[in-house]
């Protein structure tokens, strides 16, 4: 029994007396049994079954599409947990790794004011703005906060590097949530979807006020 359970679709058998095949169905006196082999996507197959214990039956043909359509069912609810239960993991792999990270890591949108899409929690310790409120420029653009002088440079700098294909570098300020001017050092590329066109830009910024500092004191 346990290798036609393996199969793909669905399995029905009657039983007289106590089933055989303890390690599936455990030991019991079954007389009649339905099961049903259910293989959610990305996953290690399922077996569902239905027992009845008093007496000798047949399965109906109305029983038995019920009993597919609920497997077929569960089947799809159960791809979705599975998908989400992996995603959650995914993602919390991801900001765990991004959380070590001393820079802030983004994916901002192809329009004048760059429109964040994800952008990590750093970004609270260098501008004093908490991330959420850069997304989707919920309260803030982000390039709201780049100074004046530079922000022409840097929306040049980078549709000028998407244009060719290739990453870009800049270095620029920003002004926090107190108004103090920031030097930042920013490094990103566009990705590009099929249809040529630009989808988003991934990137990474770093503080690097203190260098610059040090600099201007050397020279």
């Amino acid at each position: 029994m346990a290798d036609a359970l393996k199969a793909e679709g669905i399995y029905f058998e009657s039983f007289t007396g106590k089933v055989d095949d303890c390690a599936v169905f455990g030991c019991c006196e079954s007389h009649s049994l339905m099961a049903i082999v259910i293989q959610p996507r990305a996953s290690e197959p399922w077996l569902m079954g239905l027992q009845d214990y008093p007496c000798d039956r047949e399965w109906a043909q109305d029983e038995r599409r019920l009993f597919t359509e609920i497997g077929h069912r569960m089947a799809e609810a159960l791809s979705a947990f599975i998908f989400l239960r992996d995603l959650h993991k995914s993602e919390k792999r991801f900001k765990d790794l991004v959380g070590n990270i001393p820079g802030v890591v983004f994916r901002c949108g192809n329009d004048l004011n760059w429109s964040m899409l994800y952008i990590s929690d750093y970004v609270e310790t260098i501008t004093g703005y908490p991330p959420s409120g850069f997304i989707d420029n919920c309260t803030r653009a982000y390039s709201s906060i780049i100074a004046d002088e530079d922000r022409n440079t840097v929306g040049e700098t980078i549709r000028g590097a998407i244009k060719k294909g290739e990453p870009y570098g800049i270095e620029y300020r920003i002004h926090d949530s107190e108004n103090q001017m920031h030097w930042v050092y920013e490094k990103g590329q566009g990705a590009i979807g099929k249809d040529g066109k630009l989808k988003y830009v991934d990137g990474i910024l770093f503080d690097i006020t203190d260098l610059k500092k040090s600099r201007r004191g050397v020279g």
